[in-house]
């Protein structure tokens, strides 16, 4: 609950919302420190790259965590069995997880009292040129795993083949049941393009039909190879990058979070999240 604390997002050309109350999946991240500077710090950080504009977070307010005692004990003991698989073993090499970036779903009902589940849309970690090589700007190693620990509710991991963003052949679609406890390790080389006709593998997540008040955690660990300056007492960033378009979409934003509509269903959510917390005994 520390870390669970909303932000106003806005991604593409959208207007600026809280992220605890729209459609995507929440993004919480936590990273490794790297460099020292007296008050600030660079720590490991993933989606300041392409996809900072898809994810869209306010980089006026959004966080950079640290990795907290519990959560390096467990890249530890995750890391231990992604090793013992000796494919990505040797992706993996001499590098190691320096990123935990927590995905979390739930339901919720918008302003016009219609009830949404959050989901991650059809997407790939390591975007590539038409030619099939990564961009510079990628955060994440290419062709590193990513290993997803779940937490609380099943969720659907979906995965498809992708001639490009947009089109996707229906009959490669496969599922995945992401239960509570399970760990799932995405192949660094699934994105690849094939070097016959393109095609790539994309994925997405989304929730279960049968809990309408599941909560999920999914903890993915991932080698970044990018780092952000923070300050490190609040881990907020200490360059952020802003237009002024962008800044007054933010500045809209923020009287959503006085609403009756955000206080009841943030009071809802919270209440979902203790029971979650009941439910599967971390």
């Amino acid at each position: 609950m520390q870390y669970f604390k909303d932000d106003l997002k806005a991604p593409m050309a959208c207007k600026a919302k809280p992220a605890f109350f729209s459609k995507p999946s929440v993004n919480v991240y936590f990273g490794t420190n790297k460099l020292n500077n007296g008050a600030t710090m660079h720590r490991s950080s993933y989606g300041f790259g392409k996809g900072r504009g898809s994810i869209g977070l306010n980089p006026l307010t959004m966080t950079i965590n640290p990795l907290f005692e519990n959560m390096l004990n467990l890249m530890d003991h995750v890391t231990k069995v992604v090793r013992e698989t000796p494919r990505w073993n040797t992706q993996l090499g001499r590098m190691a997880f320096n990123s935990c970036s927590v995905k979390i779903y739930y339901r919720y009902k918008d302003s016009e009292n219609k009830t949404v589940s959050k989901t991650t849309e059809w997407h790939v970690d390591v975007t590539r040129d038409s030619n099939g090589t990564p961009k510079k700007d990628n955060s994440q190693v290419p062709e590193t795993p990513v290993a997803t620990l779940t937490f609380g509710s099943a969720k659907n991991l979906w995965m498809r083949r992708h001639r490009t963003k947009e089109e996707g052949v229906h009959d490669s679609l496969l599922l995945f049941r992401q239960v509570n406890g399970s760990l799932f390790v995405l192949d660094g080389e699934d994105e690849k393009h094939h070097e016959s006709d393109g095609m790539h593998w994309r994925h997405m997540s989304n929730m279960d039909r049968d809990e309408p008040d599941g909560v999920t955690f999914s903890f993915m660990f991932r080698v970044v190879k990018m780092t952000t300056e923070i300050q490190k007492d609040t881990g907020l960033l200490v360059n952020p990058r802003i237009g002024p378009i962008k800044r007054l979409q933010f500045q809209k934003g923020e009287r959503l979070f006085e609403t009756h509509h955000y206080s009841e269903q943030k009071c809802i959510t919270e209440e979902k999240l203790d029971k979650c917390f009941v439910d599967f005994k971390p």
